[in-house]
């Protein structure tokens, strides 16, 4: 697990590791009350070669101060199977 110290109203950005073209992308199903996803994107390293990783960064904002677990999940959006899970622990002050 993982830790980030953030500003309350600042937005900040997590990114995650996610295979280039196997399918597989990182959502945030369960986004605790206190804490508000603005959006993500993908980008690639600036060596990257084919097939390489790529890193899907989150757009995130805490609305109020506290202590909040983002439980990220890694899969197929056709698929129900999870393959990945990823925590990462946010404090907003």
């Amino acid at each position: 697990m993982s830790e980030l110290s953030v500003a309350v109203s600042a937005e900040f950005e997590l990114e995650l590791g996610a295979p280039a073209t196997a399918g597989y992308v990182w959502s945030l199903p369960d986004v605790p009350v206190g804490v508000v996803q603005l959006g993500s994107h993908f980008k690639s390293a600036a060596s990257a070669a084919p097939g390489d990783a790529s890193r899907q960064v989150f757009r995130l904002r805490a609305t109020q101060p506290g202590r909040f677990d983002l439980d990220f999940q890694l899969k197929r959006p056709w698929e129900t199977t999870v393959s990945e899970t990823r925590r990462v622990t946010v404090v907003a002050r």
